[in-house]
């Protein structure tokens, strides 16, 4: 078997619209916010974050999940716009 060539990633438009973060990392964003003053490590930090997404209510789910689709709507008509140019 031969060795396969790297071969190197194109680089990343500046001007392309930033893809919008998901419900669970706007979550997460929220939740680490409140966090920060304790000192934790990552993997601490994550399982916690992750326990809280798990046991949070279906209505608080919904509100992020939400937020998520107008960031995305808003992402998708960004890049439609773009991709025109």
């Amino acid at each position: 078997p031969t060795k396969r060539k790297y071969r190197r990633h194109a680089k990343p438009d500046r001007n392309a619209p930033i893809k919008p973060p998901s419900a669970y990392i706007m979550f997460s964003n929220d939740s680490r916010a409140e966090l920060k003053n304790q000192n934790l490590s990552f993997a601490e930090l994550a399982k916690i974050v992750g326990d809280q997404w798990k046991n949070l209510s279906h209505i608080e789910k919904q509100s992020y999940e939400r937020r998520a689709m107008r960031a995305k709507d808003e992402y998708l008509a960004a890049l439609e716009q773009y991709r025109q140019t």
